[in-house]
């Protein structure tokens, strides 16, 4: 920006647009370049503090963001919203989202460092993720090949943890869930369950 402005003013002088002897020439360019170094720093402070604000509204809403999702974290092990959910699931036509995070959660009770085998990662693969399978589930690439990775060890005879198969896909299982449920908590249904959800945590809490 100030490269800029210096060229315009030296390119003015040289044009003879401005009508000064030498030294009254470098005095007046030294003026204006100090001027331009003050909007500058202007400028500059006004898109700092822009930025601070910016920054501390989006810091806002993310942690708003993590509280509302960590609500879901809490609902997705209570029996009931299971239920409501599993429900809401089959009326959208995305029961598949529902289905494998239940098949995680019961390989999660094995134990995070269990191994998994090769018939387990091929009725996961038959249910999930080939296509036209009755379950195909719609999740990222990267996902999808990090589970093939786990599947292709378990054929080299170099077994998987469930640790390693739940962290290569349950963020996106839980995104499509949590997508799901943006659409449940308008019901009716979700309202009348939170109503009784709320009076259950507050009176475990007394």
């Amino acid at each position: 920006m100030m490269e800029d402005a210096i060229g315009t003013i030296i390119s003015t002088i040289k044009n003879g647009k401005v009508n000064m002897d030498h030294k009254a020439l470098e005095a007046w360019a030294i003026h204006k370049m100090i001027e331009l170094r003050k909007v500058r720093s202007n400028l500059f402070q006004l898109e700092k503090g822009g930025v601070v604000i910016i920054k501390s509204m989006i810091e806002k809403w993310m942690v708003k963001g993590k509280d509302y999702e960590s609500n879901f974290i809490q609902y997705l092990k209570n029996p009931e919203f299971q239920e409501l959910l599993k429900n809401y699931c089959l009326k959208e036509m995305s029961s598949e989202n529902f289905a494998i995070y239940m098949d995680l959660m019961k390989l999660d009770k094995e134990g995070k460092n269990s191994t998994m085998d090769l018939e387990t990662l091929q009725t996961l693969e038959k249910d999930y993720f080939l296509a036209n399978s009755m379950y195909e589930i719609n999740i990222s690439h990267a996902a999808k090949m990090n589970f093939y990775k786990l599947l292709n060890s378990a054929k080299q005879n170099e077994p998987p943890t469930v640790g390693e198969l739940i962290e290569a896909l349950l963020t996106d299982v839980v995104r499509n869930l949590y997508d799901t449920f943006s659409r449940l908590e308008r019901t009716k249904e979700f309202k009348v369950w939170l109503e009784i959800y709320d009076i259950q945590i507050k009176n475990l809490l007394l």
